[in-house]
């Protein structure tokens, strides 16, 4: 079907997926050939679109470091946690990062605030959103080691300002130091 010498020029392309594609074709050759040339493409193009924003997903999970990796909006469990499923499902379109508007989730010690957010910001990346979790402490670390090390505290909130979401856990739980609260 596909020289040797095209896939190579694929993978070259970074276009792996598409060469899987093209060999899921070729091995089920009895379901394809009844298809159009237009057909086959678009379902090759479909097919490879597909797999590289899962990948793209996978990487911006990976890359947003959440808490608690697996909480999904869809899994979450609201009984008796006084949460509005359709309030909840309604932030997982995302529309309130599209809109710049903050979000601030409260709550009691162990009420399942960090859970949600983490489900939120999971929900953020499949939506291909840049989304990163911190907490407080970790942030102030940060911020300290850019100071120690000559870096300007402007350039680390810049990085900071290129998520689109940005998870700040334990916000408050102590009381700043004079240092940290500067």
């Amino acid at each position: 079907m596909i020289s040797d010498e095209s896939r190579r020029k694929l993978r070259e392309m970074q276009l792996e997926q598409m060469v899987e594609a093209l060999d899921n074709q070729e091995a089920n050759r009895e379901t394809y050939l009844s298809m159009s040339f237009d057909a086959r493409l678009n379902l090759l193009i479909d097919e490879c679109y597909t797999a590289k924003n899962n990948d793209r997903v996978k990487r911006l999970l990976r890359c947003a470091k959440l808490q608690y990796p697996n909480a999904d909006i869809n899994t979450m469990y609201y009984e008796g946690r006084d949460l509005n499923r359709n309030t909840v499902l309604g932030l997982g379109t995302c529309g309130f990062i599209t809109n710049r508007t903050n979000l601030i989730i409260n709550g009691f010690t162990g009420s399942g605030k960090t859970h949600l957010a983490c489900a939120i910001g999971k929900e953020s990346c499949r939506h291909l959103h840049r989304t990163r979790y911190f907490r407080i402490p970790e942030m102030l670390e940060m911020l300290n080691l850019a100071m120690e090390t000559g870096h300007s505290i402007t350039s680390t909130v810049t990085k900071l300002s290129n998520y689109h979401l940005l998870i700040i856990d334990e916000w408050l739980l102590d009381i700043p130091s004079e240092q940290e609260d500067k």
